[in-house]
């Protein structure tokens, strides 16, 4: 044999060689070398690779037959680890994978549908990789891993921040919370196996988000029951009153832990017992607390166990929406539910009821920080208000300015000067050509009662005193222009001035006899935030709910309904 044909064969030979060993890194599952397993793993990561590029190219992208939510952010977190595989070793899931998928699979209990995370994809997907002897598909295996990396995104940053843009809904929210960086955040807790407790940190760090969240399996459990009992009758029920009815009443009670569990399963007399549940649960419902079922209370007691679940579902995405941490010390108006709290380290320390927007002068949703308050204010009347209500009323009564106390000024800008108000001729004067502004004097007709405390911001939004004390007798309480009327502006200024030495409730009381517009800076400025929430849990884990006097619940369920649109 020649030496010629001799080589041509060695490397025929070699080359059949070389072939046969690709076949078997590329297709032998458990039979690997470390240095070959590594190999592979080598050949997945430069798939990846590849993907990546192209999904930077096209921007968003359709993996395994659903869209990427996290086109702009998966490129990144790929990077970061050299677009290693994040989910697989060696072809196989690994223990992160089961971990992620229990979280997903419970996302319900945060008001989220499992599907919106691909779930329904990913247990296919890995359904075919662990019933695979050997790697017959490696672009299987990218799809998988891009859908679970996708996956987790979304769902961290749901958890974070929510699934709809409150922007979107048109719902007059103005806090933002801050962002976190993704990529580091899910490389580091694949990094240390920490997934669960990543996942946990996210969630709002409020005693209400979790009492809604804890709430959402009793209420599923009585849902998949059939729900809980209607109550039909014509009138009203109150103490004394006898029959099936009654009993009804007390199931219904029942079912959401307002009547206690007694002896005898049947309840058939409005008795003493009865009518502290009733009240207990008008109370929750922010209802007239007077025991008897009228209509608002046969109204809320009707509402479908499924309603108040979407009901909560919403206001979990709104606890998302806010600042998971609020700190130490602060004040939260509750708008729709009418309610002030001034808390340090967790606790109420003062709460009042409150008067907010009416339907067509709504309280925006915004935080600020409040610096300072003025005793005895001056109201500037906004230009709306003075043209659309007090004009008509001058017009109409050329003493109503000084009845009410009203001053007029030249303007709004310079150095304006006080103009009498009988050199006017206000039958000229009309929404488009009224230039003059004007000014209520600090007293007993002032709209902003003896105290107003201010945290400035760009919606003109403060909390004051009014001389309309008796609104807050009213269980709906919507009255005001937008500002926050307050019950208690004395103990509110009492409380915010108290390591300042000179002032006491005495000193306080004492500057407002003397009629002299103040103003007084707080010695600790504190932040404050206007909110609003139509379901909330107290400290105690009761439930509590408002009706939505703006109407923001229903196109915040439909954008959750319709969110995110993966699929």
């Amino acid at each position: 044999m020649s030496y010629t044909v001799q080589k041509v064969m060695n490397i025929s030979l070699r080359s059949i060689t070389f072939v046969l060993v690709l076949v078997l890194l590329v297709f032998t599952a458990n039979s690997l070398s470390p240095q070959q397993a590594e190999g592979r793993d080598a050949g997945l990561q430069e798939m990846i690779k590849l993907r990546i590029v192209s999904m930077e190219k096209a921007g968003r992208v359709v993996c395994s037959g659903e869209f990427l939510c996290g086109s702009a952010v998966l490129p990144e977190f790929y990077k970061q680890r050299d677009y290693q595989a994040a989910w697989t070793v060696n072809g196989s899931p690994h223990k992160d994978t089961d971990s992620l998928l229990r979280n997903i699979r419970a996302a319900w209990k945060d008001g989220f549908t499992p599907e919106a995370f691909h779930l329904q994809r990913i247990e296919t997907l890995i359904k075919k990789i662990r019933g695979w002897t050997t790697i017959t598909e490696p672009a299987t295996l990218v799809d998988f891993d891009l859908l679970m990396t996708d996956s987790c995104l979304l769902y961290a940053s749901t958890l974070w921040s929510g699934l709809v843009n409150p922007e979107t809904i048109k719902a007059e929210w103005f806090i933002k919370s801050r962002d976190i960086d993704w990529p580091d955040f899910l490389n580091t807790a694949l990094i240390n196996h920490t997934l669960p407790a990543s996942f946990a940190g996210l969630r709002p760090d409020h005693a209400a988000y979790r009492g809604l969240k804890d709430s959402l399996v009793p209420l599923a459990n009585i849902a998949d029951e059939g729900g809980w009992d209607v109550i039909s009758v014509s009138s009203k029920l109150e103490k004394g009153d006898r029959g099936d009815i009654i009993t009804q009443l007390y199931r219904r009670l029942l079912a959401t832990e307002d009547a206690d569990d007694r002896e005898t399963s049947l309840q058939d007399v409005f008795d003493d017992e009865l009518e502290k549940a009733v009240k207990r649960f008008q109370a929750r419902h922010g209802l007239e607390t007077d025991g008897v079922v009228g209509k608002n209370t046969l109204a809320a007691l009707n509402i479908p166990v499924r309603d108040r679940i979407r009901q909560i579902e919403a206001n979990l995405e709104r606890w998302r929406w806010l600042p998971h941490s609020f700190g130490s010390r602060y004040i939260i108006v509750n708008i729709a539910g009418f309610e002030l709290d001034v808390v340090e380290n967790g606790a109420s320390v003062l709460h009042m009821p409150v008067v907010v927007g009416k339907e067509f002068t709504k309280t925006p949703v915004f935080d600020g920080i409040m610096t300072y308050l003025d005793i005895n204010p001056y109201w500037n009347v906004p230009h709306t208000i003075a043209v659309n209500e007090i004009l008509p009323n001058v017009k109409k009564d050329p003493l109503y300015l000084e009845k009410q106390e009203y001053e007029v000024l030249s303007g709004w800008t310079g150095t304006p000067v006080i103009v009498p108000p009988d050199s006017i001729d206000w039958t000229a004067l009309n929404s488009r050509n009224f230039p003059y502004r004007i000014r209520q004097k600090p007293g007993e007709k002032n709209a902003l009662g003896r105290i107003k405390f201010m945290f400035p911001n760009s919606y003109a939004i403060y909390l004051h005193d009014t001389p309309a004390k008796s609104l807050f007798e009213r269980a709906s309480r919507s009255f005001s222009h937008g500002c926050i009327r307050v019950s208690g502006p004395v103990e509110l200024a009492e409380y915010l001035l108290q390591n300042n030495a000179l002032w006491s409730r005495d000193s306080i009381l004492k500057a407002i006899a003397g009629g002299e517009n103040l103003t007084v800076n707080l010695p600790q400025p504190i932040p404050v935030f206007l909110i609003y929430i139509t379901a909330w849990a107290d400290k105690d884990g009761m439930l509590h709910f408002r009706d939505d006097i703006y109407g923001r619940d229903k196109p915040l369920m439909q954008a959750l309904d319709s969110l995110p649109s993966i699929k």
